[in-house]
């Protein structure tokens, strides 16, 4: 598994990029999101995109389930948004998504095409 975490300007907003490749288990997907989240704080960055279009998640369903409604745990306070860009495990993201949805989270929604995820991003305040 290897990411990166870069700062990226798209129409004038700053966004914080994350891409991962690989096998990504819940530990390394958790750590990654605590260093991408404190580099939105330390930036004042309120859009972050999450490419796991290149990775394959080793989690289950419940795990993916329970995640999803707790997005409190990694720091994401409203006025923050995430796109999430996913290619592989389309039942996982499918799920939550759903899952947001029903339970009216509305700081993060899913994509399988990044300028679809982006647009969402700068469609959400500055």
């Amino acid at each position: 598994m290897e990411y990166r975490i870069e700062i990226e300007e798209h129409a004038g907003q700053k966004m914080l990029h994350t891409s991962i490749r690989g096998e990504l288990s819940e530990a390394e997907r958790d750590r990654i999101g605590v260093e991408a989240f404190e580099m939105m704080n330390t930036n004042n960055i309120s859009k972050s995109i999450w490419d796991v279009r290149e990775s394959i998640l080793k989690t289950s369903l419940t795990k993916v389930h329970m995640d999803a409604l707790s997005f409190e745990s990694f720091s994401l306070a409203k006025g923050k948004y995430v796109a999430i860009i996913y290619k592989n495990n389309e039942r996982e993201f499918l799920h939550a998504q759903s899952l947001s949805h029903s339970v009216e989270i509305d700081n993060v929604e899913y994509f399988q095409d990044i300028d679809q995820g982006i647009q969402w991003l700068m469609s959400k305040g500055n």
